[in-house]
C-alpha cells in the first residue's frame, strides 16, 4: 500500500506487510482491514505510523497510491486514499505482543491498472551572483521509472541512471537562464513500479516514511533518491554518500556553519546544531526535509532553518539556509584539497570513488585547500548550497563539472496518476 511492502527492486525498503485478514468493497470503494505482528516496539509503532501516513490528512503529497497483492492480484491497481486507521491494542506493548492492527478505506481509480503517469514540471534557471548561465549546459528536467514508454513534451535527450532502487529514465536539454519552460513526461507504470528509482525519506533501521512526519536528527533520519543519500545528525555535521553501482560508498562528512547579522561582535561562523526534522514534501518525484536548527552566540541564540532536497535521478542534492544570518559556509569537515569549477569546487581527487562538488548561488569566497565556501546570505535571506558527484572529471550528463551546474536550475514537479 503505497510505499509500505514495496520490494527493494521496485524501490522500497523490503519490509514485509502481510495481506489484509479481510478486505470488501462496495462499488469502487475498498476497505482493507489487516492484523500484523512485528519483532519489537519499535517495529510495531513504525508500522502504526506508516500506516497512519496513508491517510491524506498525513499524506497530501500523493493523491493516488498503488496497492498491490501477491496473493489477490485483481485487488492491483491505483487507489486514492479515503482514510487510514492502526492501533497498537492492549498488551501490544511493553514486550507484548508486539500486534498491530489496521484498516485503510480507499476508492479504486477508474482505469486502476494502467493509468498514464504524468510530472508536469516547469523549471529555470536560478538567477545568482556567481556568473553561472546554464544555456550550454546539459540540465536534468525529468525522470521516471525506466523501461515503460515515457514520452517527453521537449526537445533535449534521453538517457538512464541506475541507483540503489531501480534504474530511472532521464531527460535532460540545455537550459538557458532566464527559463520558465514548461515539459510534460507520460509513461504508462504498473502500480508495483509506481516508486522505482523514486526519492525517499526513511529511518536508518526502521524503513521509509510514508507521508509527512517529523522527529529528531538522532533517530537517523535519510533523504536519499538512490543516487545520493544526506543523514543529518543531532550534532553540526551532513554524511553524505554515493550509489557505487552495488553499494553505498563510505559517507563524507561536511559542515555547515553561519554567522550572524546582529550578533554584535562575532566574526566567525557559529556552527549549527540541529533541533529537529520534518518531512516538507514525500512524493516519488521529489522529496525535502526541513532541519530547524539554532546557532549560539554571546548574544543569544537565533533559529536558521535548513531545507534539504532531492529530486528522483538527480546526482546531486540541494540544501537551502533561511534566518538571521549575514553569511554561511559549507564545506568538508575534514581538509580536502579541491580545485575551482564554474559554481564552486570539486574534490582534485577521488573521495570515496567520487569526484565530489560544492556549489553555492551566492559564494564570495571559496577555500580549495579546505575544501569550503562562504556564500553571503542577506538577514533573513536565503542561500542554495548543492553538493553532488561524479565519476570523472567531464563529461555530459554525469561529469562532475556538469553535475555541479545542474544545481543552478530551479523545479517545480509534480507526479500525477491520470485516471480517466
Amino acid at each position: 500500500m503505497g510505499r509500505i511492502g514495496v520490494d527493494v527492486a521496485n524501490g522500497g525498503d523490503g519490509a514485509t506487510l502481510n495481506h489484509p485478514a479481510d478486505w470488501s468493497q462496495s462499488g469502487r470503494q475498498v476497505t482493507l482491514r489487516g492484523i500484523q505482528k512485528q519483532t519489537s516496539d519499535n517495529t510495531a509503532t513504525w508500522l502504526a505510523e506508516q500506516i497512519l501516513g496513508l491517510d491524506p490528512a498525513n499524506n497530501p503529497d500523493e493523491e493516488w497510491v498503488p496497492i498491490t497483492s501477491a496473493t489477490v492480484p485483481e485487488l492491483n491497481g491505483y487507489f486514492r486514499v479515503l482514510s487510514a486507521q492502526a492501533t497498537l491494542p492492549q498488551g501490544s506493548l511493553g514486550a507484548g505482543t508486539a500486534i498491530v492492527q489496521w484498516q485503510v478505506v480507499a476508492e479504486r481509480a477508474r482505469i486502476a491498472s494502467a493509468p498514464t503517469v504524468q510530472v508536469p514540471t516547469i523549471h529555470a534557471g536560478l538567477t545568482n551572483s556567481v556568473s553561472v548561465t546554464t544555456g550550454s549546459n546539459p540540465q536534468l528536467l525529468l525522470a521516471l521509472p525506466s523501461g515503460y514508454g515515457s514520452t517527453w513534451g521537449e526537445t533535449g535527450t534521453a538517457g538512464t541512471r541506475a541507483g540503489e532502487n531501480g534504474t530511472s529514465d532521464i531527460f535532460y536539454a540545455n537550459v538557458a537562464i532566464p527559463s520558465n519552460a514548461q515539459v510534460t513526461l507520460n509513461s504508462y507504470l504498473p502500480p508495483a513500479n509506481y516508486y522505482t528509482a523514486a526519492a525517499y525519506v526513511d529511518r536508518s533501521g526502521f524503513g521509509q516514511a510514508v507521508g509527512r512526519a517529523d522527529g529528531v536528527p538522532s533517530d537517523g533520519w535519510r533523504i536519499s533518491n538512490g543516487l545520493i543519500r544526506l543523514q543529518s545528525f543531532s550534532g553540526a555535521t551532513f554524511t553524505v554518500s554515493w550509489w557505487n553501482g552495488s553499494a553505498w560508498t563510505t559517507a563524507s562528512s561536511f559542515t555547515l556553519s553561519v554567522i550572524s547579522s546582529w550578533s554584535g561582535s562575532a566574526t566567525t561562523g557559529a556552527t549549527l546544531t540541529y533541533r529537529s526534522v520534518q518531512i516538507l514534501r514525500n512524493a516519488p518525484d521529489e522529496c525535502v526535509i526541513r532541519l530547524t536548527a539554532s546557532a549560539a552566540y554571546a548574544t543569544g541564540p537565533y533559529p536558521v532553518t535548513v531545507d534539504v532536497s532531492v529530486r528522483r535521478g538527480d546526482k546531486l542534492a540541494r540544501i537551502y539556509v533561511s534566518g538571521a544570518t549575514s553569511s554561511a559556509t559549507f564545506g568538508f569537515t575534514s581538509t580536502t584539497l579541491c580545485t575551482a569549477i564554474t559554481g564552486g569546487l570539486r574534490s582534485t581527487s577521488l573521495v570515496n570513488t567520487r569526484y565530489v562538488t560544492l556549489t553555492s548561488d551566492k559564494h564570495t569566497s571559496t577555500s580549495t585547500a579546505n575544501g569550503t565556501l562562504t556564500a553571503s546570505a542577506p538577514s533573513g535571506g536565503k542561500v542554495m548550497f548543492a553538493v553532488g558527484s561524479g565519476t570523472a572529471t567531464t563529461g555530459s550528463p554525469d561529469g562532475a563539472s556538469q553535475v555541479a551546474l545542474q544545481g543552478f536550475v530551479i523545479y517545480g514537479s509534480t507526479q500525477l496518476v491520470v485516471v480517466g
